[in-house]
């Protein structure tokens, strides 16, 4: 079709998946052709598409495993590294959405080159969008991953992860994300526990036993908490919060 009716299309698929779940398998036969717009599409379109992409894969197995198969993890860091600052941020939401509870995802996605391209938002955007969907991307990526909570370390990511919690300005879901990504990037890595501890756990310690933060936040700071092996204090919240295969983000 032309420009214009892809972008309308793609933003078509978009809405119908954030506003009828029921509808997300419907979408399988779109996945190649959104993969194929997010590469090649114009500016809108590539933002229609990654957004399409990502409400898409929430709680869609079988829209994953088609998302794979397509190489569309690979075209998602693309856009993460390339695309507009909207792009930038469905992309994100969308590797979020397809990594959870998807260990297939989380390897291609390793292979990309997903997790520099994540920091490196992280480090150099300034959207809060951008952040909260590049933090909560790397949350799913680490969820029982040894391999990517390595890679993670080996990219540095536990100190810019750890400066987001220090942000005056960051909002709940940020703090809810960033403190997810560190608590899962320490399930199965030694190394990311040492990091954290060496690098100072004061913002861990003053989320968790702070009363001006949502309970999701201190749940976090707390399971993050007890897998560093610090003393649990009274008061401290359970250690819930992300699933087992990480939670996606909205549509």
């Amino acid at each position: 079709g032309t420009p214009i009716g892809q972008e309308l299309a793609a933003g078509a698929i978009w809405k119908t998946c954030a506003n009828d779940p029921s509808q997300k398998e419907e979408v399988l036969r779109a996945i190649a052709g959104l993969v194929k717009l997010l590469a090649s599409g114009t500016t809108s379109a590539q933002e229609q598409a990654a957004g399409a992409l990502r409400s898409a894969c929430i709680n869609s197995p079988t829209n994953k495993r088609e998302l794979n198969r397509v190489n569309g993890i690979a075209a998602l860091v693309e856009a993460v590294r390339m695309g507009t600052v909207r792009c930038k941020e469905q992309a994100s939401a969308a590797l979020a959405n397809a990594s959870a509870n998807s260990a297939e995802n989380q390897a291609a996605a390793r292979h990309a080159g997903a997790i520099p391209e994540l920091l490196n938002l992280i480090k150099t955007e300034g959207s809060p969008q951008v952040l909260e969907c590049a933090a909560a991307a790397l949350r799913n990526l680490c969820v029982s991953c040894a391999e990517n909570q390595d890679e993670l370390n080996r990219c540095g990511g536990i100190q810019p992860l750890l400066a987001l919690l220090a942000r005056h300005d960051a909002s709940p879901q940020l703090l809810e994300y960033a403190m997810g990504a560190l608590w899962k990037a320490c399930t199965l890595s030694d190394l990311n526990r040492q990091t954290i501890l060496a690098c100072g756990i004061a913002p861990v310690e003053a989320l968790r036993s702070s009363d001006s933060v949502p309970p999701e936040v201190r749940r976090c700071a707390e399971g993050l908490w007890q897998v560093l092996g610090l003393q649990r204090g009274a008061g401290g919240g359970g250690a819930g919060g992300a699933g087992a295969g990480g939670a996606p983000v909205m549509s």
